[in-house]
């Protein structure tokens, strides 16, 4: 038989256990909503950098998402490219503008964002040579972390949006090659910041 004293320890023991259990309970739901909400943020970012690249490939995702890069980084710098090889000949033509705005809508880049308002800057004003340089050392670094295969679909993506800027000025009267030397020279310059 338990006396009052026992009594009151094997009670209040029960008491701690139950309340211990409780807590138990409570930081195993909140550690599985956390997971949970983590996921879905990693979910609603790879979903934000396949739209940002317009690449539907798991496995080159799953490489990014790796690296840590957000959509709003990789968008900016998708841009790069576009309007280097628009200023190649130290001026922007009204179909190169009309090029880079439209594929700045499909990446859903709005003028009154952040990134519509550099786009504008750049379009506006000649970038730097720094700009360009950042970059490439970008493309180099995501060439060490990322499979060949990879690389490989980002290369053909970004040159060939920036191609069909180049290709939007048409050459002279629509005669001859619609890339001029100054823009393949651009071109030939992406192409070597991938290899």
């Amino acid at each position: 038989m338990i006396g009052g004293g026992e009594f009151y320890m094997a009670k209040s023991s029960s008491k701690y256990l139950e309340d211990f259990m409780k807590a138990e309970i409570a930081r195993m739901h909140a550690t599985e909503a956390a997971r949970r909400m983590e996921v879905a943020e990693g979910e609603a970012k790879r979903e934000a950098l396949s739209e940002a690249l317009k690449i539907d490939d798991a496995k080159v995702l799953d490489q990014l998402m790796a690296l840590e890069l957000c959509a709003s980084s990789v968008l900016a710098l998708s841009l790069i490219p576009m309007v280097t090889v628009a200023w190649a000949d130290w001026e922007i033509q009204d179909r190169e503008r009309k090029a880079i705005m439209k594929a700045a809508a499909q990446y859903g880049i709005v003028e009154d964002s952040l990134a519509g308002k550099i786009l504008e800057q750049w379009l506006t004003t000649r970038p730097g040579q720094e700009i360009f340089d950042a970059w490439t050392s970008y493309i180099k670094s995501l060439a060490e972390n990322l499979d060949e295969a990879a690389l490989a679909e980002i290369s053909a993506k970004t040159i060939g949006r920036a191609r069909s800027v180049a290709e939007s000025a048409g050459g002279f009267l629509g005669l001859g090659s619609k890339i001029s030397s100054a823009e393949q020279a651009v071109l030939d310059d992406l192409e070597k910041a991938f290899s």
